[in-house]
């Protein structure tokens, strides 16, 4: 985040003829003030949009050593290569690779994907991991993705 703040700081000194001053507040955000001369609103609207498409497609696009997760398409690549996914894998499997090293219940997870008005059990989540390591993995007995907590749940390993 810092990185972010810092990258427009510097893209609104590099392109606007203004006063800017980045400071934080008592609770640890930052807050960055600008004030443009006249004209320059039309461009940094145009500047804000470019920043906010950029991050947006970031986010939609995740790679993790040879995985490529790419979330506007429902596509994943293991190696440069496509693989398929139920819809229920591939919504498990972006959950658990944007949220990396946090450890989820089986609970949660079922919770968060089927509903708490879903007929079955948490067994399903099992079941599911099970096969999104078929499927990601080189060796799924030994798995470098998706990793089990004993007695806690899973968590994508970074």
């Amino acid at each position: 985040m810092k990185a972010e703040v810092e990258n427009i700081v510097d893209l609104l000194a590099a392109n606007f003829d203004s006063n800017i001053s980045l400071d934080n507040n008592e609770d640890g955000s930052k807050v960055v003030t600008l004030k443009l001369a006249d004209g320059q609103i039309t461009p940094l609207e145009n500047a804000v949009a470019s920043l906010i498409a950029k991050n947006a497609n970031q986010r939609s696009n995740a790679r993790i050593r040879g995985l490529h997760i790419d979330k506007t398409s429902h596509r994943v690549y293991i190696n440069s290569t496509e693989v398929s996914f139920t819809a229920k894998e591939f919504d498990l499997l972006v959950l658990l690779a944007s949220n990396p090293n946090r450890v989820f219940s089986k609970a949660e997870l079922f919770e968060r994907l089927w509903g708490m008005d879903s007929l079955g059990d948490i067994a399903t989540v099992t079941v599911h991991i099970g096969k999104l390591r078929e499927k990601i993995e080189l060796v799924p007995s030994n798995p470098q993705y998706i990793e089990t907590i004993w007695g806690m749940g899973y968590r994508f390993k970074m």
